[in-house]
Order: C-alpha cells, then structure tokens, then sequence
C-alpha cells in the first residue's frame, strides 16, 4: 500500500491529501451503487475491486458479511471499513 512516512518516524501517512476520497470514490465507480453491492453480498459472494490510483500499485479490495439494508448506513459502513483496514497496517489520513 502506497504511504509517506512521518518525518518523525513514528506512522505512515496516506501518500497524498485526497487519497481516502478518489480511493472510495473509485471503489464506487468500480462496484457501482450501495444497492448492487448489498444484492450480491447478500447472495454469500464476497465483492472484490482492483484499485489504482495515481502512478502506484494496485491495492486489491475485497467486501464480505451481511450489509446493513439502509443504503445509507451501508454505504458508511464501507467507508468505516475502509479506514479501519488502513488503520490496521498502521496508515492514516495526510
């Protein structure tokens, strides 16, 4: 996954400003609208997308589990997910 270190060491910072929003922006563009994603989640088929952003590798996704069936709330949900798998490999927000 592409990061910037911090000049202190300590974290790894999203390699540019925007990354979070054109990276689930793309999500989107790629798995299309809350609705479609929950119907085939819904079938057990876990949902999966190939991210590029940028000049730096593809970071491959993959979604699973039972979504909430509020649009709204799910598509949040996707989001939360999002932040808390950079989190998990020690990457935040610039």
């Amino acid at each position: 996954m592409p990061y910037l270190r911090e000049e202190q060491g300590v974290g790894r910072k999203y390699p540019y400003p925007n990354f979070g929003f054109e990276f689930l922006h793309e999500l989107h563009e790629q798995l299309g609208r809350a609705d479609a994603i929950a119907a085939q989640l819904n079938t057990g088929a876990p949902v999966n997308a190939l991210i590029t952003l940028q000049s730096y590798p593809p970071i491959s996704v993959e979604l699973r589990g039972k979504p909430d069936p509020k649009p709204d709330q799910f598509e949040s949900d996707i989001a939360d997910a999002l932040l808390e798998a950079f989190k998990s490999v020690n990457l935040r927000p610039s």
